[in-house]
């Protein structure tokens, strides 16, 4: 191999060209805001590009790809891009196995990228690197306040995140993972300890905007919002039914005390998302008022040692 791999990350002028290639695909206009945003991040601390890498031959950039650890042990990717000839498919390779050496070594569990499901190229690079599609997932809205909502009283009692709740939250959640239809693989190796982790850094964080609902003392399912204001929006981060109480009605009931309990705070909508599998889920949402924005196709690495 003639050519190299570093990271671009520390060195202003590369970190730019590798930024600039990464984004190629948007206008001119776009793509300068799109890298000054991530410029503009990475100088205020809320964002790392340690893995930020480069194939490098001769001081000429070859191709580019970046990965953004996340808390709860993950990752996102933004898939390699390559400057072009014909040795492309060597050089994507390349890059995507020294980005798994990378994330490997700080043990993060998964590697995630979401991509356009018509990007055919994008997607043989992935799978041939490592990273299968395992799933496609919907994205979904609703206005708020949106349409009057019906339903039938439910005696549910809750209980709200606390430091104090920690534990209670990390257990109902474990258990909601059982036979769930949002991307199995995934959920066999993330705890609700991670998730919990995750919903933390989300958006704003609310722990009055997350629940867990009990009838007659049993643990029914757990509900977590976050709050983004940058967007307006507040997002469904999870909703969980456990085992035992699935098939009664019960997830449209928690999702819609968490409408109701959203409605009338400003923001302009709820968003959601959802694998395409979980045709259970999806009955709930559309019957709720949310309708379809658009879908991804989900591509994964698991840490090795998380699937062993």
């Amino acid at each position: 191999m003639s050519f190299s791999i570093q990271t671009a990350g520390d060195d202003p002028v590369l970190r730019n060209f590798a930024l600039t290639l990464l984004y190629r695909h948007l206008p001119l206009t776009q793509r300068e805001r799109q890298v000054a945003e991530m410029l503009d991040l990475v100088n205020s601390g809320n964002l790392s590009l340690q893995h930020l890498l480069v194939a490098i031959e001769h001081d000429r950039l070859l191709g580019t790809v970046l990965a953004v650890p996340r808390p709860g042990g993950a990752a996102f990717l933004w898939p390699p891009v390559v400057a072009g000839g014909d040795r492309s498919e060597t050089v994507a390779m390349a890059l995507l196995e020294e980005l798994g050496r990378r994330v490997d070594a700080q043990n993060i569990l998964f590697t995630q990228c979401l991509l356009d499901p018509s990007d055919e190229a994008s997607r043989q690079v992935l799978h041939r690197g490592g990273m299968p599609r395992l799933t496609e997932l919907l994205q979904l809205s609703r206005p708020l306040p949106g349409q009057r909502l019906q339903g039938n009283p439910v005696p549910f009692t809750c209980e709200t995140y606390s430091d104090a709740t920690h534990s209670a939250f990390v257990k109902v959640i474990d258990e909601t993972y059982i036979d769930t239809l949002d991307c199995p693989p995934l959920a066999q190796i993330r705890s609700g300890e991670l998730l919990l982790e995750a919903h933390r850094a989300t958006g704003e964080f609310r722990p009055e905007a997350c629940r867990i609902f009990r009838q007659a003392g049993r643990d029914i399912g757990v509900l977590l919002l976050a709050e983004h204001p940058d967007r307006d929006v507040w997002e469904v981060s999870y909703l969980g039914i456990v085992p035992a109480a699935r098939g009664n009605g019960f997830g449209r009931e928690i999702l819609s005390l968490g409408i109701h309990s959203v409605q009338n705070s400003g923001r302009r909508r709820m968003e959601i998302a959802v694998d395409l599998a979980n045709k259970p889920a999806l009955q709930i949402y559309h019957s709720l008022g949310f309708t379809d924005v658009c879908r991804y196709a989900v591509h994964l690495r698991f840490l090795p040692s998380a699937r062993s």
